[in-house]
């Protein structure tokens, strides 16, 4: 039944709203919006929506999990909503590993730990995280060193036989990937994630504004990097 519910979903998401569908296995179903960069994926225990590099503010992500959400509620039904969640990322380009590393020594603390003393070594790098509570939400951060390496801007094409749903995608990404930035290397990265157990109905709209208006709060404390 899960998988009769799900074929009509990705039918309905593509005749209705364009997303177009990747793959279909009973386990679960994978749709795109390539030319926003957009993943969806579902299957019986969640619907997870990505997007790599934005260029709208997240508008297009916010729609999308809008529309998914309301076709998850009319095509599969579930009985209950358990959490939600939302996670933003930014990245702060450092240029090298070097300068990443000791960028994460001076956040929230002196330069060198105690620890350092008690092991005898000196610190290389470390990663800050906090999570807060209330309410119903939790809310949690973390900041970390990352790299980047060899990003390189894909061109797909569209092969003889390819169906129009199949050039459609080819095309969406094509388009997408056209302005991605691959000049990233070396940085810090932001996660900020907040969830929203035992959700209300229709909280989803106070749920970006929510996470939105923290996690510009964080990148504000953390300006200075």
């Amino acid at each position: 039944m899960y998988f009769d519910n799900c074929g009509k979903l990705m039918t309905v998401a593509e005749d209705e709203f364009g997303i177009l569908p990747l793959e279909a296995k009973p386990s679960g179903a994978k749709m795109t919006v390539p030319d926003r960069g957009i993943q969806i994926f579902l299957d019986t225990t969640e619907l997870r929506v990505s997007q790599d590099q934005p260029r709208d503010d997240g508008l297009a992500f916010k729609e999308i999990c809008s529309i998914m959400a309301k076709l998850v509620a009319i095509h599969i039904a579930p009985k209950l909503v358990e959490n939600t969640g939302l996670l933003r990322r930014h990245f702060w380009q450092l240029g090298s590993l070097e300068k990443s590393f000791a960028r994460t020594l001076t956040i929230m603390e002196e330069k060198e730990s105690p620890l350092a003393d008690v092991v005898q070594m000196p610190s290389l790098f470390k990663v800050t995280q906090r999570s807060f509570q209330s309410g119903s939400y939790d809310f949690h951060f973390k900041i970390e060193p990352v790299n980047f390496e060899q990003l390189v801007r894909q061109k797909f094409t569209i092969s003889h036989g390819s169906t129009s749903t199949q050039k459609k995608r080819i095309e969406g990404l094509n388009k997408y990937n056209e302005d991605l930035n691959v000049d990233l290397d070396y940085g810090l990265m932001l996660d900020a994630d907040l969830i929203e157990h035992n959700p209300a109905k229709n909280s989803l709209e106070k749920h970006f504004a929510l996470s939105k208006s923290k996690a510009d709060a964080v990148l504000r404390y953390f300006s200075q990097i």
